[in-house]
């Protein structure tokens, strides 16, 4: 993966999360002693707008990181991070399949069911990508290390 490509995608996740969560804050604590209010945060509009508008920039940056990362490491027989890279394309379908049912609900028992189901597959989506940053650092941390010989512990044992 490129730097810009793994840059974007890292800002996307962190914008999208982090709006979403602040969202979800703002939707679900009262802040406001008014029960007939709509919303219980005066700022509650605002951060659903961002991060509605925030949102398409994290699946933009998923499909392009798609062909060269997800698609190349699968063709090319990478091991590393398999299984958090694939768990994460499923949650990342799961997350934004929910978010634009969530747009679309009309009922407001389904739009509950879907407001839950984002909710948990998002946190589980941006869980994933944090344990799959952490693998594939570890990987390459070990690929890029000199290798360990008897001379070289040996060494570093006197010192």
């Amino acid at each position: 993966m490129r730097k810009g490509e793994r840059r974007l995608l890292h800002t996307a996740t962190a914008a999208a999360g982090g709006t979403g969560l602040v969202y979800g804050l703002l939707k679900y604590i009262r802040w406001t002693d008014d029960p007939f209010s709509l919303v219980s945060h005066p700022w509650q509009p605002a951060a659903q707008h961002i991060h509605v508008l925030v949102v398409p920039l994290l699946v933009f940056a998923l499909g392009v990181v798609w062909r060269d990362h997800l698609f190349g490491h699968w063709r090319r027989g990478r091991r590393e991070g398999r299984r958090t890279g694939m768990s994460g394309v499923v949650l990342a379908a799961v997350m934004i399949g929910s978010g634009y049912a969530l747009q679309v609900a009309t009922s407001g028992q389904v739009r509950t069911w879907w407001a839950w189901v984002h909710g948990a597959s998002s946190t589980l989506f941006v869980s994933i990508y944090a344990i799959h940053l952490v693998v594939h650092r570890r990987a390459r941390r070990r690929l890029t290390a000199p290798p360990v010989t008897a001379g070289s512990v040996a060494q570093n044992a006197r010192i």
